[in-house]
């Protein structure tokens, strides 16, 4: 059965927050990094100015809106505990992509950085915005769940049927590892159980299983 009740940590700091006013006891990104540095692997506090566009990520902090020479400009800032940046976003992408920048969400962004001799420092232009599910869509190869013979069908339908992909929210390929005492064998599901790898899945899965046995493939 499903440890519904065990608290994540982002539902701890979120409590902390709601109670304080701020998080005391660790940062939102931390319970991410592990996932996301799989495929984003310049921290903040490295990003620097180069010529092609680079992948961050990050948590949402703060947004607000500028008129420019060029129109509305929102100016979202990331923190992922290393440091923290200005992201540039013209309106255009913000208005495709707003319901996703959202504060204390993670965000995965594609950016161009150059040197903003205004300032002297970095100028950070995005040029896509990704929240997490976007980012496990595009960047993973496969779920895998890993099943002893304790596990069988009926119980696997159930977790995964509410999260079957659509037209409209594509999945990711899942595959199943089943071992016995006696055999073992590797399994991957036909194309129409393609998955949405959103966070209530996994926390379905890894409660049904453990977290060991709930692997995200990002080859």
């Amino acid at each position: 059965m499903a440890r519904r009740h065990a608290f994540t940590e982002r539902q701890r700091l979120t409590e902390e927050k709601s109670a304080l006013g701020f998080f005391l006891s660790g940062h939102l990104f931390h319970g991410y990094a592990e996932e996301v540095r799989r495929f984003v692997t310049t921290r903040l506090v490295n990003a620097a100015p180069q010529p092609s566009p680079i992948m961050l990520a990050g948590i949402v902090t703060d947004t607000r809106v500028q008129n420019t020479r060029r129109g509305k400009m929102v100016f979202v800032t990331l923190d992922d505990a290393t440091g923290s940046v200005d992201v540039s976003i013209y309106n255009e992408l913000y208005e495709q992509h707003r319901a996703k920048i959202r504060e204390d969400e993670l965000l995965v962004i594609s950016a161009k950085i150059s040197r903003d001799d205004y300032s002297g420092g970095m100028r950070v232009v995005a040029d896509r915005v990704l929240d997490l599910a976007s980012a496990r869509h595009e960047f993973a190869r496969r779920l895998r769940l890993k099943l002893n013979g304790n596990a069988c069908g009926k119980q696997l339908r159930a977790q995964i049927q509410p999260f079957k992909a659509t037209a409209d929210q594509p999945g990711c390929p899942v595959e199943i590892e089943y071992l016995t005492a006696g055999a073992a064998c590797l399994v991957r599901l036909a194309p129409e159980w393609r998955l949405r790898v959103d966070d209530d899945l996994l926390v379905n899965l890894r409660g049904w299983l453990d977290n060991a046995s709930v692997e995200i493939d990002y080859g």
